[in-house]
Formats: structure tokens, C-alpha cells, sequence
């Protein structure tokens, strides 16, 4: 089911920005596409996928596009969890 398998993305996507983030971006980014075209609607952890592929971003890439997925991660992440997408 997609709780384990939230985890297993969340250890790749670590280890795989850890070693590769300046170095293949776009594979890095299309993984992160993968994980939440694949996640499930309003599941609890994809607020926590969101800000880690913000965070990437801003550390890795472009802030533009950190701020476009803080935008997109509001509108799709359950109501109660946007207040962490704002926080961040």
C-alpha cells in the first residue's frame, strides 16, 4: 500500500539528492513528479513530499520553481495541512 511505499520514495529521494541533486536535476525533479502523480489524494504524508521538493529546489535549482510548487502543493494538499505548506 502507498503508506510503505511513501516510505521507500522518501529514503530514495534523500539518498538520490545526496549524491546526485547538482549534478542530474532533472532526473531529480521527474522522480519527484513520479512520487506525487503516484500518491494518493489528500494522503497525510504528501505535504512532508511537497516541502522536500521545495527544499531541493531552493537548495539545488531555482527558487521560481520552489515557489511554484509551494503554489501547487496549496492547492492539492488536504485543507488542514496547507497551513504547513505556509509555514514553510
Amino acid at each position: 500500500g502507498w503508506p510503505a511505499v511513501f516510505a521507500i520514495w522518501v529514503v530514495y529521494l534523500q539518498r538520490f539528492i545526496e549524491r546526485y541533486a547538482d549534478k542530474k536535476l532533472e532526473r531529480t525533479r521527474d522522480l519527484f513528479e513520479t512520487a506525487l502523480g503516484a500518491a494518493p489524494e489528500a494522503f497525510p504524508g504528501l505535504t512532508a513530499l511537497y516541502i522536500m521538493y521545495a527544499k531541493m529546489e531552493e537548495e539545488h535549482g531555482l527558487v521560481r520553481h520552489a515557489m511554484s510548487i509551494l503554489e501547487r502543493a496549496s492547492r492539492s494538499v488536504a485543507p488542514k495541512d496547507r497551513a504547513d505548506i505556509y509555514r514553510y
